[in-house]
């Protein structure tokens, strides 16, 4: 089953977060039982449910991603670069992940500085790819382009992750926004922990209510 957890939206009219935030509500939505345990369910529920939102009245656009506005960062990963020498357990480098469906950089009108966007393309069984914000471009390749240099993340999985992108940045979640190093990744090729995901609805004006986006859900999961 599906339940809304969480539906907030954040006041940063005295801050330039990067994005238009007035235009935005956002919602996280979890999900139960022994169906949601496979993450490939759990990616076909988060995109039919991305489109049915889409379908509403005064609804914009919809980005999906692993962050809540209004929550402190948490998870931090550590990762090496290719060539640096270094083993994951000793690497004093560490970056938020944030896991997304391809989408949430055109709903968050985030600029692509260099490179490319992910895409519909950058699933399973392809080669896993990363993009990366402007602040940890110019902390970790200083005098140099980003694309096509590679990392390994911390955590069980060992592959070389190559970055294809590089988008601007934007104020970090919590009560003290800044800018917070992070690696984007999508869900297909990533799937986040847990069975929880965040919808960020960018809106005409008006949000939708409350019933409208349980209805949404219903229509998947009644």
């Amino acid at each position: 089953s599906a339940t809304l957890l969480l539906r907030s939206q954040r006041n940063l009219t005295q801050l330039d977060p990067g994005f238009p935030v007035a235009e935005f509500d956002q919602f996280r939505v979890g999900l139960r039982g022994d169906t949601y345990r496979d993450p490939l369910r759990r990616l076909q529920f988060f995109e039919r449910l991305r489109d049915n939102l889409r379908a509403l009245p005064g609804v914009r656009d919809v980005g999906v991603a692993s962050f809540i506005f209004t929550a402190p960062p948490v998870g931090y990963q550590g990762f090496t670069q290719e060539g640096d020498g270094l083993q994951i357990s000793e690497s004093p480098k560490h970056a938020l992940p944030c896991f997304v469906l391809p989408d949430l950089f055109r709903a968050l009108s985030l600029r692509l500085i260099e490179g490319r966007f992910l895409d519909e393309t950058d699933v399973a069984g392809r080669p896993s790819v990363t993009v990366i914000n402007a602040s940890l471009a110019a902390k970790y390749f200083p005098g140099q382009s980003a694309l096509g240099k590679r990392i390994r993340l911390e955590g069980p999985r060992t592959e070389w992750v190559e970055i294809v992108g590089v988008v601007s940045d934007v104020l970090g979640t919590g009560n003290q926004p800044r800018v917070i190093d992070t690696f984007y990744l999508t869900i297909s090729q990533w799937p986040p922990p847990g069975l929880g995901i965040s919808f960020i609805v960018r809106h005409a004006g008006v949000a939708p209510d409350a019933r409208s986006l349980e209805h949404a859900m219903a229509q998947l999961d009644p």
